[in-house]
């Protein structure tokens, strides 16, 4: 699937990389993608062991609004947001 793809290529960016950031672009639909991808790779447990203190950062332009205000509350904690 995509999402085993991605998962798979930043894990073996980071193998290679260890003290990388993660920085996940888009724009419009791109952008609101970026949001779930970066969401989805901070609850995978491979990802928090691979990657180094700083934390993955979004930078979204265009991109719609995503859900609810609990789950927007949620990625702001998770995720730096850089979201335009």
């Amino acid at each position: 699937t995509p999402r085993r793809v991605v998962r798979r290529a930043v894990l073996e960016a980071l193998a290679a990389h260890p003290r990388a950031r993660v920085v996940v672009t888009g724009h419009s639909l791109g952008g609101a993608l970026a949001q779930l991808c970066a969401y989805d790779l901070t609850h995978s447990r491979d990802f928090a062991a691979a990657s180094s203190a700083a934390p993955l950062t979004v930078v979204a332009f265009a991109a719609p609004r995503l859900f609810n205000a609990a789950f927007r509350r949620r990625r702001d904690e998770v995720v730096s947001p850089h979201i335009s």
